[in-house]
C-alpha cells in the first residue's frame, strides 16, 4: 500500500477522537451544522467552533460551507 509521506498518522489519529468524528458524522447526515448541533443536542456556534479548532488542528478544510 502506498503511503504519502506528508500525512502524519498519529497526528491524525490524536486530532481525531470519538466526540469529533461523532460531529462529523452528524454534519454529513443532517446536510448542516445547525441540523447536527440540535440533533446532538448542542448550539450551532459550540459546533462551529470545534469543527474550526479541529480544522485548524488538522490544517485542512473538513467541512464546506456555502452562504444560505
Amino acid at each position: 500500500m502506498d503511503r504519502r509521506p506528508d500525512i502524519d498518522i498519529d497526528a491524525l489519529t490524536r486530532a481525531l477522537d470519538v466526540h469529533s468524528l461523532r460531529i462529523l458524522v452528524a454534519i454529513d447526515q443532517t446536510g448542516s451544522i445547525s441540523a447536527a448541533a440540535r440533533s446532538l443536542g448542542y448550539s450551532q456556534p459550540t459546533i462551529t467552533q470545534h469543527v474550526q479548532r479541529l480544522e485548524a488542528r488538522l490544517g485542512a478544510a473538513l467541512v464546506v460551507r456555502t452562504a444560505r
